[in-house]
């Protein structure tokens, strides 16, 4: 059950309902598979006034200040920017930016292409404040000037 909890099909419901009768909801509420009320609500408002939308295009433009032509931005809504490359440079990339202190997901479950060599790495812009955006972008840009990486929009990992 343990690698399954995460999950909630059809066997964990008929669990849940067998073994604690009537409280399936109650404990799917209490999980975190449901979004805290006070989060959705303040996300609806920021989606309905333009917050979200001034906070993507502020992100998204220091991301663009700081990696140039690196950087390729998703044509949909998003708080992420992709940096195409070859898989080897991904991973080049992957693991110089670790030394100089920024995490970057693996380029591996962003991959959609079905070419060996199409990867890229997938640059998520939310949780951080400014400052420290800035300052980790600098130093994803510098890991990328370190190995020698270079951007190949042939790789663009999405649609």
């Amino acid at each position: 059950m343990a690698g399954r909890s995460h999950r909630l099909n059809g066997w964990r419901r008929r669990w849940l309902r067998t073994f604690w009768p009537g409280c399936w909801l109650r404990a799917l509420l209490c999980s975190s598979l449901m979004i805290a009320p006070l989060s959705y609500a303040m996300m609806t408002q920021w989606m309905q006034d333009g917050t979200a939308a001034s906070v993507r295009r502020s992100l998204r433009g220091e991301a663009a200040s700081v990696l140039g032509e690196r950087m390729v931005m998703p044509s949909y809504d998003a708080f992420h920017v992709w940096m195409p490359m070859a898989a080897e440079q991904a991973r080049a990339v992957l693991t110089e930016t670790r030394t100089r202190g920024v995490l970057v997901t693996e380029p591996a479950p962003f991959r959609t292409e079905t070419e060996p060599g199409a990867s890229g790495m997938r640059l998520c812009l939310g949780p951080a404040s400014l400052p420290d955006l800035t300052e980790a972008l600098h130093r994803v840009r510098a890991a990328c000037v370190a190995t020698a990486a270079k951007v190949s929009r042939d790789a663009i990992p999405m649609a």
